[in-house]
């Protein structure tokens, strides 16, 4: 490969990359399942599965937070000489909004108010190429923070709810939280 093709596959992988975040916040699960080969090995802390798996506990995880923002960050990209295969060490930040009362399943105590929860960590993940698109056919995640910050108050704002609908978040509450 020279350094144009290098180039471009860095791009077209960093594209996979903000795709998965833009699928999951969106809850888009033919965007989040096409970042990801047929035989993808997923592991997510206590999480481990196959690619229906991973999405199945994406999608059971996401429908009880109100709103999720996910970013993928300093991606560091090694091609194969081929350029058939890559490696990707990057850093991710999630933010998700749980409404009070939500997340009953999980250990995420919520004393009545509503939750901004954080997590932070790394993404290690394997590539390949095929049929023409990379793909990530094994994802390990390492959280190496959390935070949870209680919220009190929320209201929806009409504009950022417009701003949904044109996102095709459709009925998805569009939350603004205070801080008491």
């Amino acid at each position: 490969m020279d350094k144009v093709e290098r180039l471009w596959t860095r791009e077209e992988i960093r594209n996979l990359l903000n795709s998965y975040c833009h699928g999951i916040d969106r809850r888009d699960w033919d965007l989040v399942r096409s970042c990801f080969g047929e035989d993808h090995e997923h592991s997510h802390q206590s999480f481990q599965g196959n690619l229906d798996e991973f999405v199945s506990f994406a999608k059971s995880f996401q429908t009880e937070v109100a709103t999720s923002h996910h970013s993928i960050t300093n991606a560091k990209i090694q091609i194969s000489e081929d350029g058939k295969s890559a490696h990707c060490d990057s850093n991710f930040i999630a933010f998700h909004m749980i409404e009070e009362g939500k997340f009953p399943k999980r250990s995420l105590p919520s004393n009545g108010q509503g939750t901004h929860w954080t997590l932070e960590g790394r993404y290690i993940d394997d590539l390949k190429y095929r049929n023409g698109a990379w793909v990530i056919v094994k994802r390990e995640a390492l959280i190496s923070g959390l935070d949870r910050s209680q919220f009190s108050v929320y209201c929806i704002i009409p504009q950022m709810a417009e701003c949904r609908h044109r996102s095709n978040l459709g009925a998805l509450p569009t939350l603004a939280w205070a801080q008491v």
